[in-house]
């Protein structure tokens, strides 16, 4: 089964962050093709938000 958009960019950043050393600060910035709705960003805010390892996130429909 094709994963769909959000379960891609939690995985992609999500191996970014754990191949990272933990005592390192880092900001990923990714485009996310496909995302065309408030829901979207949504989603993908509220799904990082759970994670410990993520100080901050932000999610725009801006650069469409």
């Amino acid at each position: 089964m094709k994963p769909t958009i959000k379960q891609a960019v939690i995985a992609g950043i999500v191996s970014t962050l754990l191949l990272s050393p933990l005592a390192m600060e880092r900001t990923v910035e990714v485009n996310v093709h496909g995302m065309t709705c408030s829901f979207c960003v949504d989603s993908l805010q509220r799904k990082f938000k759970k994670m410990k390892a993520i100080s901050k996130i932000e999610v725009s429909l801006k650069q469409k």
